[in-house]
């Protein structure tokens, strides 16, 4: 089974669970050669009759490279296990220390490995997402209602006391006018800045809690 990482910083694994983010969007990245053949991007095609998306790689010149297509990571009513550390699954240090999941380092090496959910093990995590859909689309093109799906949030408090509308996600995206903004905010600190502004193509991918 895969694993699927969410930012936490913002908040977004919790949100995740919490059943408030239903969609995510990954970055399109491709290789620098593919068959020995340099590849300079890709492009991306919509099949007319079935609406079904594929992407294919290109050299120099923009034409297609035989052969070369880029797929996403996930697919249709794919289950993934939702990354989360030993510490936040509820594994006492004791037992995840005993278990030692099949490796053997000193307490401190332990301690680390248990509170970093990069090392966790797919089979050990609690929660899942089925992914219900996926479609290959620019950064910018994202709505404001896909924006909530991906875990913004209307500011109760900030509507309560100003009795305006103010979207956030996490310290620092805080009590912006539309979702979008909010988005492009929190977005630009979980990649970079100017992520936003580059517009790159995404993999969005829409999912469900199985619990």
């Amino acid at each position: 089974m895969k694993k699927i990482t969410f930012n936490d910083q913002y908040g977004l694994t919790q949100a995740v669970l919490g059943g408030s983010k239903t969609m995510t969007r990954r970055i399109v990245t491709c290789p620098k050669e593919f068959k020995g053949e340099w590849v300079a991007g890709f492009h991306v095609y919509t099949n007319p009759a079935t609406h079904i998306q594929f992407v294919n790689l290109y050299d120099e010149d923009e034409r297609d490279i035989d052969g070369g297509s880029l797929q996403p990571k996930y697919s249709i009513d794919e289950l993934v296990a939702v990354v989360q550390s030993y510490e936040d699954i509820g594994v006492s240090f004791d037992d995840f220390t005993l278990k030692k999941y099949g490796i053997k380092y000193g307490d401190n090496k332990m301690y680390k490995l248990w509170k970093n959910k990069n090392f966790a093990k797919a089979e050990d995590m609690p929660y899942h997402i089925q992914i219900t859909g996926i479609c290959v689309e620019h950064l910018q093109d994202i709505s404001n209602e896909d924006c909530l799906k991906e875990g913004v949030e209307l500011n109760q408090d900030f509507f309560q006391d100003n009795g305006n509308l103010g979207y956030w996600r996490g310290m620092g995206c805080a009590n912006l006018e539309t979702p979008r903004k909010a988005f492009s905010t929190f977005i630009d600190k979980i990649y970079s800045k100017g992520t936003w502004e580059s517009n790159p193509w995404v993999w969005s991918y829409e999912f469900r809690l199985i619990k």
